[in-house]
This record gives C-alpha cells, sequence and structure tokens, in this order.
C-alpha cells in the first residue's frame, strides 16, 4: 500500500475491476478443483481401509 501510496496518491492499486475478478476467479477455481478432488479419492477408498491408514 504505501508503494500505491506514492505512485497514485491512493491507497487502491492502479489496477482494473478485471484483475481482481480474475484473481479471485482463479483462486475460486483451484479450491473447488482441490476439494473435488480429495472428495473423489476420499470416496472411491472403502470407509475401512481409510479409517485404517
Amino acid at each position: 500500500m504505501p508503494y500505491s501510496i506514492a505512485r497514485t496518491g491512493r491507497a487502491l492499486p492502479d489496477v482494473g475491476t478485471g484483475t481482481y475478478l480474475g484473481v479471485v476467479v482463479i483462486a475460486a477455481a483451484l479450491t473447488l478443483g482441490t476439494g473435488l478432488t480429495a472428495a473423489r479419492r476420499a470416496i472411491r477408498m472403502p470407509a475401512v481401509e481409510a479409517v485404517t491408514r
């Protein structure tokens, strides 16, 4: 934030809304993909075997 204030005179960085939305979309997609992958692995393994591991 100090760099942004020194460069533009504002606290917010000088980037468009699309940049912020892009970061949010990518982060959400990665989180969803990781969660679904972990859930798929957990569901495929029998419960008794998962507990003993």
